[in-house]
């Protein structure tokens, strides 16, 4: 075996290494199919089957995964500075329809689903608010402690919803900065929102529960609605 059919042997290792040091998936996937290359290159020229056959499995995964990730963050991406940030995720997968009165969420629900409101309008029965198209909510749950919901969501007329569930939310969250950050902005918004309108604890009747941090804008639209 000559040196020069080693050193892809090296050089995929190392890109092996690499890869599993990495934090986030997108260059983690990259690094990847480097690695593969190297491998297929070094088994094919050292005659190594089981490690030709395994990247060449390998590298197409590699690139289907880092092609649905590039999708993504360019959806997320396309949608910075407008003034629905959140409309993007109605391009990711086709909407669902759900009748008038489908029950979304429930209060003790687990953090499973994140909603984005296409069509139709939404109400948060704890808090009393309508929520309309271009709503992003049932994110804050994902950051709680319980990651269990603390209000309920009712149709009150059908309704278009895309879903995420908590692996792509997440893999959005951490893969791409402009969502990630767009995320943290709501929730700040609603957890100053709640702070300005908290009522204190002697002030409220006996019995009456504190107000939900998962406080919903009173305008339709804006992305910035309940989030229970």
């Amino acid at each position: 075996m000559t040196w020069w059919i080693e050193i892809l042997g090296w050089i995929g290792a190392a890109a092996t290494f690499a890869a599993y040091s990495c934090r986030t998936m997108l260059p983690l996937r990259c690094i990847a199919i480097t690695a593969n290359l190297a491998f297929l290159s070094y088994g094919a020229l050292a005659g190594v089957l089981p490690m030709l056959v395994l990247h060449a499995a390998l590298l197409p995964l590699n690139i289907f995964r880092l092609v649905q990730i590039l999708r993504l963050t360019r959806r997320a991406r396309a949608a910075r500075g407008i003034e629905d940030e959140f409309g993007w995720i109605a391009g990711v997968e086709r909407p669902r329809r759900h009748r008038a009165g489908t029950r979304l969420i429930s209060v003790g629900d687990p953090a499973d689903f994140i909603y984005y409101l296409v069509e139709g309008r939404v109400r948060v029965v704890e808090l009393g608010k309508t929520l309309g198209p271009g709503t992003l909510f049932g994110e804050i749950a994902f950051f709680s402690e319980t990651r269990q919901r603390t209000a309920s969501v009712v149709c009150e007329t059908e309704c278009w919803i895309v879903t995420l569930d908590e692996a792509r939310f997440m893999a959005a969250f951490h893969q791409d900065p402009a969502f990630g950050l767009a995320i943290l902005r709501l929730v700040a918004r609603r957890l100053i929102e709640y702070a300005g309108n908290a009522v204190p604890a002697e002030a409220r009747p006996r019995g009456t529960a504190p107000p939900s941090l998962h406080r919903a804008a009173d305008t339709p639209g804006n992305g910035e609605g309940g989030a229970p």
